[in-house]
């Protein structure tokens, strides 16, 4: 029975914490304690550092790392390498998206609406309680500008998490320094006192837009984490940029006013909010272009509008294709999702399962369809013989040549075995293999951790993934040395004795070598083997 011994140690104090599973292996210690040995509030300083790793509670990570194994890897290659740099997929890092996004909304919400007003020295003091709140909005976006030069990312392109300094600053600054920097830097608080306070300066907030882009990648991440129904989160997360967008549309607006000091700039704050709002609306609806009681006076008011009426033609447009996509999304994937689950439930009430099923029943289902309904089967139909092969032997090539007993098989033997092994799940506490049975199939494990005991029931270590076991069962009509069970949810690949057999019988000479090998393995495993 194979092993890697790295990646079975990987595993041991992650398995412990599997509902279910009472591993009987000594525990190895938690990677974080390593760590954080000495000195004062070491238990405060082990949780704190734990948020700057990698969470499995987020569903980005399911998706990156796919089993508790890779998880404590990338947990120690981060610790090891990169202590002082925070993991996109921490905790910490999804606490801090969530007071960004706040941030970012609140500041996008209330400025163009706190612009309305005006601006004086005298506003310029910390009794007015506006600007203590504005003032604490900017502190909060300058930690994250410094937060922002020690947070790793996710570069999607290449599925990698990239914790290196160099790079994560190089990154930021080529992307949202430069606007981050202006939009946050207060020129009214640090020049108004010297210079003079200028309107014109709340422009730079209007920077704050491009982070838009990145508040929508925010907010998907909460969707995910928090499980959000995902009709309802777009409608609201829709409702909520347009809301923005106009709000900003409304000060651009009222900017034209003050730089011809009309009347409007004279009256009260909500008077000018209304009369703002009434503008914008009716020109992006294309209701008409008149501006309450002011007539266009300047080339350039009727250029303003001009263009505001063909961006209110394009909002239009953008704004009926996100409700059908909104809808579209609804009937073609949650629907589908939830018509499969009340199929399920349909089917367990006239069975009367056990709740106890019927949660495994929901388990296997979430992990093997991701809350995505798709068809391998059909996906698969559809592609030419050449590309199955091609994806066959990406997926599995690593976990076929890792068996020592098949390095003496040709290439074209290798391929033939990938294209016959079956892929398979498993829940926590299911028995793959059972000890004292004659077996006749191999396993290689491709996501999952799973528990080895031996006849008398002692465990005795656990395999994860890239390894494999039950390949002497596969060649020799021995019984089972010992017995495997799932501890946590596995996708494994499962090799027959009769494929094996008719994709090796073109090479007699290579089969005895191998069965030759195999029993010599088997013979070495039975003595060592404990009871």
């Amino acid at each position: 029975m194979a092993t890697r011994p790295a990646l079975q140690d990987a595993v041991h104090y992650r398995v412990k914490r599997v509902k279910g599973h009472k591993c009987a292996l000594v525990c190895e210690a938690d990677p974080v304690a390593k760590y954080i040995k000495s000195g004062p509030f070491i238990p405060l300083r082990r949780k704190f550092r734990k948020l700057m790793i990698i969470s499995p509670r987020d569903p980005r990570t399911h998706s990156f790392a796919k089993s508790l194994s890779r998880i404590k890897i990338e947990e120690t290659r981060h610790l090891e390498n990169y202590y002082y740099i925070i993991h996109p997929f921490s905790d910490f890092h999804f606490i801090w998206q969530t007071i960004m996004t706040l941030t970012h909304l609140m500041i996008l919400i209330i400025m163009p609406i706190y612009s309305l007003g005006k601006v004086s020295k005298t506003n310029l003091t910390t009794q007015k309680r506006m600007f203590r709140f504005i003032l604490a909005l900017d502190s909060i976006c300058w930690m994250n500008i410094l937060l922002s030069f020690i947070i790793g990312y996710h570069n999607k392109k290449n599925d990698k998490i990239i914790l290196f300094p160099k790079k994560i600053i190089v990154r930021y600054l080529c992307t949202h320094f430069v606007f981050d920097f202006i939009s946050t830097l207060n020129y009214n608080l640090f020049f108004g006192r010297i210079f003079g306070a200028n309107w014109y300066t709340r422009f730079q907030w209007a920077l704050k837009l491009i982070r838009l882009i990145t508040i929508n990648e925010y907010l998907d991440n909460v969707q995910l984490r928090l499980a959000l129904p995902n009709f309802l989160y777009r409608s609201f997360k829709y409702t909520l940029f347009t809301t923005v967008i106009l709000l900003w549309l409304m000060f651009v607006d009222y900017a034209f006013d003050y730089y011809y000091r009309r009347v409007i700039i004279h009256i009260d704050l909500a008077h000018k909010f209304f009369l703002a709002a009434d503008n914008i609306l009716r020109r992006l609806f294309l209701v008409d272009i008149y501006k309450g009681q002011y007539k266009y006076i300047t080339p350039l008011d009727l250029y303003v509008s001009f263009i505001t009426l063909q961006c209110g033609k394009i909002f239009e447009i953008w704004l009926l294709a996100k409700i059908s996509q909104i809808f579209a999304s609804y009937t073609m994937v949650t629907l589908r999702y939830q018509t499969l689950i009340h199929q399920i439930k349909a089917y367990i009430r006239f069975k009367d399962l056990p709740k106890r099923m019927s949660r495994r029943i929901y388990s296997y289902i979430n992990f093997r369809f991701q809350y995505y309904i798709f068809n391998e089967k059909t996906l698969m139909d559809n592609l030419c013989l050449t590309l199955k092969k091609q994806i066959l032997w990406h997926t599995c090539q690593n976990l076929v040549t890792k068996v020592e007993t098949f390095k003496e098989l040709p290439p074209a033997v290798l391929m033939k075995l990938v294209t016959m092994i079956k892929p398979e799940i498993y829940l926590p506490n299911d028995v793959v293999v059972q000890a004292g049975e004659v077996g006749s199939e191999m396993f290689f494990i491709y996501v999952g951790v799973l528990a080895v005991f031996t006849e008398s029931g002692k465990e005795i270590c656990h395999l994860s993934d890239g390894t494999h076991f039950g390949e002497i069962a596969l060649l020799l009509n021995e019984p089972r040395v010992a017995s495997v069970v799932a501890i946590d949810f596995c996708e494994l690949y499962r090799l027959t004795k009769k494929d094996f057999n008719e994709a090796i019988e073109p090479y007699p000479a290579v089969k005895e070598k191998i069965l030759k090998a195999a029993y010599e393995r088997f013979q070495e495993t039975r003595n060592i083997s404990p009871k």
